[in-house]
């Protein structure tokens, strides 16, 4: 299975039951934001990405992300799975990436600049 790693920022956490009968469970959906390169100058040259990453019953409780590790820094190791499907417009084939959580470290909570008034004449 294919695994990659990126940092970025928890953006938003949930969970939510799965599944039927016998085959249910619960699954953590958690969005992480990468923010876009910023140049030299301080200007924004690409736009922010997001992901969805997930992770599943017992590992909820193992390894748990809750509401108060959003805006924290994380760095992220995922499986990466592929899938194949028939598109309904019956326009050939289509293709899905899923991500599940194979490893993380929460960092510090990101810093929001602030304006702050000063004393400069300009």
């Amino acid at each position: 299975m294919a695994t990659t790693s990126f940092k970025g920022i928890v953006e938003k956490t949930e969970i939510s039951n799965y599944g039927e009968g016998e085959r249910t469970g619960k699954r953590q959906s958690i969005v992480v934001m990468v923010p876009g390169y910023v140049d030299g100058y301080g200007e924004k040259k690409s736009a922010d990405e997001k992901f969805q990453i997930d992770q599943f019953n017992d590992n909820i409780e193992k390894n748990p992300i809750t509401v108060d590790d959003i805006g924290r820094k994380i760095d992220v190791e995922v499986y990466l799975k592929g899938r194949e499907f028939d598109r309904k417009d019956g326009e050939g084939k289509g293709y899905a990436v899923g991500l599940n959580i194979k490893s993380f470290k929460l960092g510090d909570r990101v810093k929001v600049a602030t304006e702050q008034d000063d004393d400069l004449p300009f």
